[in-house]
Protein backbone atom coordinates (compact mmCIF):
# COMPACT_ATOMS: atom_id res chain seq x y z
CA UNK A 1 0.00 0.00 0.00
CA UNK A 2 1.06 3.48 -0.87
CA UNK A 3 2.06 5.78 1.76
CA UNK A 4 1.12 9.75 1.89
CA UNK A 5 4.42 11.34 1.59
CA UNK A 6 4.49 15.42 2.60
CA UNK A 7 5.44 17.69 -0.51
CA UNK A 8 8.04 19.45 0.63
CA UNK A 9 7.72 22.38 -1.83
CA UNK A 10 3.76 23.29 -0.70
CA UNK A 11 3.86 20.67 2.81
CA UNK A 12 0.46 19.08 1.65
CA UNK A 13 0.26 15.63 2.13
CA UNK A 14 -3.36 15.37 0.09
CA UNK A 15 -2.76 17.22 -3.01
CA UNK A 16 -2.92 14.05 -4.67
CA UNK A 17 -5.65 12.45 -2.71
CA UNK A 18 -8.79 12.21 -5.09
CA UNK A 19 -12.12 12.87 -3.13
CA UNK A 20 -15.14 10.31 -3.51
CA UNK A 21 -16.31 11.46 -7.33
CA UNK A 22 -13.38 13.12 -8.57
CA UNK A 23 -11.35 9.70 -10.03
CA UNK A 24 -13.13 10.16 -13.73
CA UNK A 25 -14.61 13.15 -13.29
CA UNK A 26 -13.24 16.30 -15.86
CA UNK A 27 -15.09 19.33 -17.03
CA UNK A 28 -17.15 17.93 -19.59
CA UNK A 29 -18.40 14.52 -17.70
CA UNK A 30 -21.91 16.10 -17.64
CA UNK A 31 -21.85 15.89 -21.41
CA UNK A 32 -21.07 11.93 -20.64
CA UNK A 33 -24.61 12.11 -18.90
CA UNK A 34 -26.59 13.80 -21.19
CA UNK A 35 -25.54 11.09 -23.91
CA UNK A 36 -25.55 7.87 -22.44
CA UNK A 37 -28.83 9.00 -20.22
CA UNK A 38 -30.25 12.00 -22.00
CA UNK A 39 -30.66 14.03 -19.15
CA UNK A 40 -31.46 17.71 -19.42
CA UNK A 41 -28.17 19.73 -19.67
CA UNK A 42 -29.11 21.78 -16.54
CA UNK A 43 -29.52 18.47 -14.59
CA UNK A 44 -26.80 16.85 -15.50
CA UNK A 45 -24.78 20.04 -14.82
CA UNK A 46 -26.22 19.60 -11.10
CA UNK A 47 -25.48 16.41 -11.05
CA UNK A 48 -21.77 16.61 -12.32
CA UNK A 49 -21.22 19.39 -10.45
CA UNK A 50 -22.86 17.67 -6.90
CA UNK A 51 -21.46 14.24 -7.34
CA UNK A 52 -18.61 14.22 -9.46
CA UNK A 53 -18.20 11.22 -11.26
CA UNK A 54 -20.38 9.33 -8.93
CA UNK A 55 -23.25 11.38 -10.96
CA UNK A 56 -23.26 8.41 -13.02
CA UNK A 57 -24.72 6.23 -10.33
CA UNK A 58 -27.63 8.71 -9.41
CA UNK A 59 -28.45 8.83 -13.16
CA UNK A 60 -28.51 4.52 -13.07
CA UNK A 61 -31.81 5.49 -10.59
CA UNK A 62 -33.61 5.65 -13.80
CA UNK A 63 -37.14 5.04 -12.61
CA UNK A 64 -36.43 8.37 -9.99
CA UNK A 65 -35.32 10.66 -12.68
CA UNK A 66 -38.18 12.96 -12.40
CA UNK A 67 -37.56 16.14 -10.19
CA UNK A 68 -38.12 16.42 -6.75
CA UNK A 69 -39.36 20.19 -6.88
CA UNK A 70 -40.47 23.16 -8.90
CA UNK A 71 -37.82 25.03 -10.77
CA UNK A 72 -34.79 22.85 -9.37
CA UNK A 73 -32.39 20.64 -10.66
CA UNK A 74 -32.87 17.95 -7.47
CA UNK A 75 -33.97 14.54 -8.40
CA UNK A 76 -36.08 11.95 -6.84
CA UNK A 77 -32.74 9.71 -7.41
CA UNK A 78 -30.75 11.70 -5.03
CA UNK A 79 -33.18 10.78 -2.39
CA UNK A 80 -32.47 7.38 -3.27
CA UNK A 81 -28.66 7.72 -3.27
CA UNK A 82 -28.58 9.68 -0.16
CA UNK A 83 -30.28 6.41 1.21
CA UNK A 84 -28.31 4.00 -0.62
CA UNK A 85 -24.72 5.44 -0.63
CA UNK A 86 -24.82 7.74 1.89
CA UNK A 87 -26.07 6.86 4.79
CA UNK A 88 -28.98 9.59 4.88
CA UNK A 89 -31.87 8.10 7.51
CA UNK A 90 -33.50 11.70 8.48
CA UNK A 91 -35.79 13.73 5.59
CA UNK A 92 -34.73 16.66 7.02
CA UNK A 93 -30.94 15.42 6.31
CA UNK A 94 -32.21 14.63 2.06
CA UNK A 95 -34.02 18.23 2.59
CA UNK A 96 -30.86 19.89 4.27
CA UNK A 97 -27.87 18.94 3.65
CA UNK A 98 -27.92 16.19 0.67
CA UNK A 99 -29.84 17.99 -1.66
CA UNK A 100 -29.67 21.46 0.32
CA UNK A 101 -33.26 22.35 -1.00
CA UNK A 102 -34.44 23.60 2.53
CA UNK A 103 -31.35 26.16 2.00
CA UNK A 104 -32.56 26.96 -1.24
CA UNK A 105 -36.17 26.96 -0.83
CA UNK A 106 -37.78 25.92 2.14
CA UNK A 107 -41.17 26.00 0.58
CA UNK A 108 -40.53 24.19 -2.17
CA UNK A 109 -38.69 21.73 0.40
CA UNK A 110 -41.63 21.29 2.55
CA UNK A 111 -43.54 20.83 -1.06
CA UNK A 112 -41.37 17.87 -2.05
CA UNK A 113 -41.41 16.60 2.01
CA UNK A 114 -44.57 13.80 0.88
CA UNK A 115 -42.42 12.30 -2.14
CA UNK A 116 -38.75 12.01 0.06
CA UNK A 117 -41.13 10.41 2.90
CA UNK A 118 -42.47 8.57 0.61
CA UNK A 119 -39.28 7.31 -1.40
CA UNK A 120 -37.37 6.82 2.02
CA UNK A 121 -39.87 4.82 3.86
CA UNK A 122 -40.15 2.78 0.84
CA UNK A 123 -36.07 2.23 1.29
CA UNK A 124 -35.86 2.20 4.41
CA UNK A 125 -38.76 -0.03 5.02
CA UNK A 126 -40.86 2.48 7.49
CA UNK A 127 -44.23 1.65 8.38
CA UNK A 128 -47.47 4.41 7.97
CA UNK A 129 -46.40 5.41 11.34
CA UNK A 130 -42.66 5.88 10.94
CA UNK A 131 -43.55 7.75 7.61
CA UNK A 132 -46.05 10.03 9.60
CA UNK A 133 -43.46 10.50 12.34
CA UNK A 134 -40.76 11.33 10.18
CA UNK A 135 -43.20 13.89 8.25
CA UNK A 136 -43.89 15.73 11.46
CA UNK A 137 -40.42 16.20 12.46
CA UNK A 138 -39.20 17.54 9.36
CA UNK A 139 -42.17 19.68 9.02
CA UNK A 140 -40.98 20.67 12.74
CA UNK A 141 -37.28 21.20 11.28
CA UNK A 142 -38.49 23.29 7.89
CA UNK A 143 -40.06 26.29 10.69
CA UNK A 144 -36.62 26.26 11.81
CA UNK A 145 -35.42 27.07 8.42
CA UNK A 146 -38.04 29.69 7.40
CA UNK A 147 -41.42 27.57 6.71
CA UNK A 148 -44.06 29.81 7.65
CA UNK A 149 -46.82 28.42 9.80
CA UNK A 150 -49.28 30.03 7.16
CA UNK A 151 -47.36 27.54 4.65
CA UNK A 152 -48.39 24.48 6.59
CA UNK A 153 -51.17 22.36 5.18
CA UNK A 154 -53.57 21.38 7.68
Amino acid sequence: MDTLQLNPKTGSVSEKVYLIGAHDYSKIFYVKLIQKYNLDVTVSKHLASSYGDRGEDVAKLTQYLKPLATGYSILEAEVIYAVRNEYAQKASDVLARRTRLAFLDVRQAYKALPRVVELMGKELNWSKERQAQEFKETETFLLTMGLQPKDIKK
